[in-house]
């Protein structure tokens, strides 16, 4: 059985469009596999911002239980200051001695509260940062996944 020239022509061809075939094929699966292990490692990423997200959130929260705790003990010294204001107004014999110490550590107390407060901000605004890179990680994602 003899092939004609254009035979031949169409065979080989067919064989050079299988071979360019079989080379995507092969470059289709590594970019597939890349793009598989980049996912991986966005989700790890995306993981490890989840348990920092919700580590922050709980040190936040307790942050905040402490400072309402302190300023109900503020209040409660306060109360007593004025009560002890008024008693030595009425008595005044010279005992304003313990009148400043109590002063002076209500005063103490309260930058620690404000302290308190200014670090509780500053973790809200990392949770805030986190979040807009959690954000921007899923955007990549979809981009990624529009691509495969």
């Amino acid at each position: 059985m003899l092939i004609t020239k254009s035979e031949f022509y169409d065979h080989i061809q067919t064989l050079f469009r299988i071979a360019d075939l079989q080379s995507a094929l092969f470059r289709m699966k590594q970019q597939y596999e890349t793009a598989q292990k980049r996912i991986r490692e966005e989700i790890e990423l995306k993981n490890k911002f989840e348990q920092d997200l919700i580590r922050e959130q709980q040190r936040i929260q307790e942050l905040t239980i402490q400072t309402e705790q302190q300023q109900k003990i503020l209040k409660l010294k306060t109360e007593g200051l004025v009560a002890a204001q008024r008693k030595l107004r009425g008595v005044s014999n010279g005992t304003t001695t313990n009148f400043d110490i109590e002063m002076e550590k209500l005063i103490s107390e309260r930058k620690e509260l404000e302290n308190l407060k200014n670090e509780i901000e500053k973790r809200e605004e990392l949770i805030q940062k986190r979040e807009l890179l959690f954000t921007e990680k899923i955007e990549l994602e979809n981009k990624v996944f529009k691509f495969i």
